[in-house]
């Protein structure tokens, strides 16, 4: 799915009537943007962001995890403080109208940012949902900074669907969408404020500076106060700020591999396949210097490695926040994308079986991605219609050449553990067909 973004703050800098004057301390507003997107494609659309209880917005040098680039960064942020009353959300809507093409149902998405005490994380915070084609509404519930979008789905042809999830699968990978909402907010209540004026930290971002902050609760006009007026022109070049069209051609090896870069690989069958899976971001070594080659996968991981070739594919990188457990964002991004039913595993800790990683991956990649290159009758320890055993799934990957067996009739052993060795050589076969084996099973 081709990822199309409408940075609204780093495009219109938010706020021509913030200040005429001092502000008061405390003295909130909903603030109400407004605006036409227009785009090349033909896609027109007006547009209403309203913020409820916001004081300012500020101008600040952060250091926070770049998702293109995979490392931290410091940059110029534009954090919108909003000071809700005790008891209240803060919350964003944004409404949209006068459309120029089809739009379904809209999708939330509000990131925490965690602190270490010098940079800024993203922690899947466990919120995300679905809202009406015409508007959204996201709440932030406690204090704390965060990221928070509308994301609305398009099609540039009119398709006889209301919503995404109604939409076949090869008809998703089609749609275009542009998001709306704040990179940074700051949600602060009276107990947070009052601790900050009287010793300068907010709780949870000890060592993280929030200069002009102090001047903003106390009724001051900081100095990197935004004032300027929005830009008259909303018009966004799509094709130069959105990431690649979902295609194989994005699983490119770009994360740096080194022989020897962990301790327990070496010139073993797997070396060149773990080599090649961790270089495409589908695979990570333990942290300690290792991979773990002979261990068994866990469903976790297996969840992981397919999330990950679902969001490469699709132009987003494969890069997600961190959490506890870790493995969350990798799930709740299984379930929204249909790679994993809600309820299906209920324990992430146990290991994958060879049969479930296949399910998984199967739902990995549009099926046009997985074309039949073998001809494929029957398997001796598989049947094609058993559900049970994610029988079209194996026998669909066996097809299209990602799937070999064990032996020279092609047994599967659907039941038994895989290591992370054997998962590094199935996923870069999902990943690069050239990869892919052409198979002469005997009978």
């Amino acid at each position: 799915m081709k990822r199309r973004v409408f940075s609204f703050f780093s495009s219109i800098l938010f706020l021509s009537f913030l200040l005429s004057g001092p502000a008061l301390a405390l003295d909130t507003q909903d603030l109400v943007l407004d605006g036409t997107l227009s785009y090349a494609d033909g896609m027109s659309a007006g547009y209403e962001v309203r913020v409820s209880d916001f004081l300012g917005a500020l101008s600040l040098p952060l250091t926070v995890y770049d998702r293109d680039a995979k490392q931290f960064c410091e940059k110029e942020c534009v954090v919108c403080v909003l000071c809700p009353p005790d008891g209240v959300d803060a919350s964003i809507r944004v409404s949209i109208s006068d459309l120029g093409h089809q739009i379904y149902t809209s999708a939330q998405s509000r990131v925490y940012l965690e602190s270490d005490g010098a940079s800024l994380s993203p922690l899947y915070d466990g919120t995300a949902g679905l809202s009406s084609p015409e508007q959204g509404d996201l709440s932030f519930p406690s204090t704390g900074l965060y990221e928070g979008w509308i994301i609305f789905d398009y099609s540039l042809d009119s398709l006889p669907y209301t919503y995404t999830e109604d939409l076949p699968e090869d008809l998703v990978d089609s749609l275009l969408h542009f998001r709306l909402g704040t990179p940074y907010v700051l949600v602060l209540d009276r107990a947070a404020i009052a601790a900050y004026l009287e010793n300068g930290t907010l709780e949870d971002y000890e060592g993280i500076n929030f200069p002009g902050l102090a001047e903003l609760l106390s009724g001051e006009v900081p100095e990197n106060l935004l004032t300027d007026s929005p830009i008259s022109d909303n018009r966004i070049d799509r094709e130069a700020n959105s990431p690649a069209a979902a295609s194989m051609d994005n699983f490119q090896a770009t994360i740096p591999f080194e022989s020897g870069q962990f301790s327990d690989v070496s010139d073993q069958w797997y070396a060149q396949d773990v080599a090649t899976a961790c270089s495409l971001g589908l695979m990570a070594g333990d942290g300690d210097g290792g991979f773990r080659p002979e261990e068994q996968v866990t469903l976790a991981e297996a969840v992981t490695m397919a999330a990950r070739l679902h969001s490469i594919y699709r132009g987003q990188g494969g890069v997600f926040p961190s959490d506890d457990p870790w493995y969350q964002p990798y799930v709740h991004y299984a379930y929204t994308h249909g790679i994993l039913n809600e309820g299906e595993f209920s324990d992430f800790d146990a290991p994958a079986t060879r049969a479930q990683m296949a399910r998984l991956f199967a739902h990995a990649l549009p099926r046009r991605e997985l074309r039949a290159i073998n001809k494929l009758d029957t398997l001796p320890d598989v049947a094609e219609d058993d559900a049970s055993s994610y029988g079209e799934e194996i026998f669909l990957l066996y097809r299209a050449g990602v799937l070999g067996g064990s032996d020279s009739a092609g047994t599967f052993h659907p039941n038994t553990p895989i290591t992370r060795a054997e998962a590094a050589a199935i996923l870069i076969r999902m990943a690069l067909p050239e990869e892919r084996l052409t198979l002469d099973l005997e009978d």
